[in-house]
């Protein structure tokens, strides 16, 4: 699931679709929605890693909360 989300950050009208879902308060909503993207492509691969599996779950529940 956090691929496929993933790709909306970077993918024609759905991108435009989530930058406009920025509020006007927030500075660069693009980089916003490309660092947001990053960010769930790379929780994406921390659990099924053991060694990584608890810092990615940390780090995507704080994603969740900020988004």
């Amino acid at each position: 699931m956090l691929v496929l989300t993933g790709l909306a950050h970077f993918v024609g009208r759905r991108r435009a679709g989530l930058i406009d879902m920025v509020p006007p308060a927030l500075p660069r909503p693009d980089l916003l929605v490309t660092v947001t993207g990053v960010l769930e492509f790379v929780g994406a691969a921390g659990p099924p890693v053991p060694a990584t599996a608890r810092v990615a779950a940390v780090g995507l529940a704080l994603l969740i909360v900020a988004m």
